[in-house]
C-alpha cells in the first residue's frame, strides 16, 4: 500500500518533475496543450486576465518551460517581467502589449527561438541590447511606448522583417538601422535628421521617417 500512496502523490507545481496538472485550476485552465507533426506545444493565454505580476509557477515550471511556444500578455497591469522569464526557452510568438511595463530584463532576449515579439502601448524607456541574440526574430511592434533611442546591437538581428517604433521618443537614428533588410517605421517620433554614412551592404526595404521634426 506504501507504493500505492507514492503514485498517488499529485506532482510538484515548481522544480524538478513539476507539471502542468501539478498547477492550481486558476492557472491550468489559460494553458492549451496542442500536438503537432506528433509534437506537443503550450499556448499560454493570460490574455486580459488582470494580472499585476507573472505567476511564479510559470517559469518555474518545467513542463511548462519544456513546451510553452506561444505566450499571449496582452492586456494586463503588467509593470515588469521575472528575471528567470528566459526559463521558457522555446517561445516563438510573445504578444504583452498594453500592459504598464517600463523595462524588459536583459535575460528576456536569451530566448533565441524568439521570432515575434510585441510589446507595444506600454512604457518601455528602453530596450537592453541583448537582443542581438535573437537571430529568428523578424516581427518587433514598440510602438505607442517612451523609447528614447533602438538598441545599437538590432542590427544584429538579421531576421527582422518588420519593426514598428512609431509614436515614441526617438531622437536619434543609428546608421546600423540601415543594414537591417527589413521595413522600419519611425514615424511621430522626435527625429531632426537621418544619420548620412557609407554603408558596406544596404539593404532597408523602406522606413517610414514622417511626422518628426526633420527640415524639408
Amino acid at each position: 500500500m506504501p507504493g500505492k500512496e507514492k503514485d498517488d502523490k499529485p506532482p510538484p507545481a515548481m522544480g524538478p518533475g513539476s507539471k502542468i496538472k501539478g498547477l492550481i485550476d486558476a492557472l491550468r485552465k489559460h494553458l492549451i496543450v496542442t500536438e503537432d507533426k506528433k509534437k506537443r506545444q503550450l499556448l499560454i493565454d493570460f490574455t486580459s486576465v488582470g494580472f499585476k505580476t507573472l505567476p511564479v509557477e510559470i517559469p518555474k515550471n518545467e513542463e511548462v518551460c519544456d513546451l510553452a511556444t506561444r505566450f499571449l500578455l496582452q492586456f494586463n497591469k503588467l509593470k515588469k517581467l521575472p528575471g528567470n522569464i528566459s526559463e521558457l526557452r522555446f517561445l516563438r510568438y510573445v504578444d504583452m502589449r498594453s500592459n504598464q511595463m517600463s523595462s524588459i530584463p536583459a535575460s528576456f532576449f536569451k530566448i533565441e527561438t524568439l521570432e515575434y515579439l510585441d510589446c507595444s502601448c506600454n512604457t518601455l524607456k528602453s530596450l537592453p541590447g541583448t537582443i542581438k541574440t535573437c537571430q529568428l526574430l523578424h516581427t518587433l511592434d514598440v510602438h505607442d511606448n517612451r523609447l528614447k533611442a533602438l538598441p545599437k546591437t538590432i542590427n544584429k538581428c538579421s531576421a527582422l522583417q518588420l519593426l514598428y517604433a512609431k509614436d515614441n521618443q526617438i531622437r536619434k537614428m543609428n546608421k546600423t538601422l540601415y543594414e537591417l533588410g527589413a521595413e522600419i517605421d519611425l514615424s511621430y517620433n522626435k527625429l531632426t535628421d537621418l544619420p548620412t554614412a557609407k554603408i558596406k551592404s544596404p539593404a532597408l526595404r523602406r522606413l517610414d521617417v514622417s511626422h518628426n521634426q526633420i527640415p524639408v
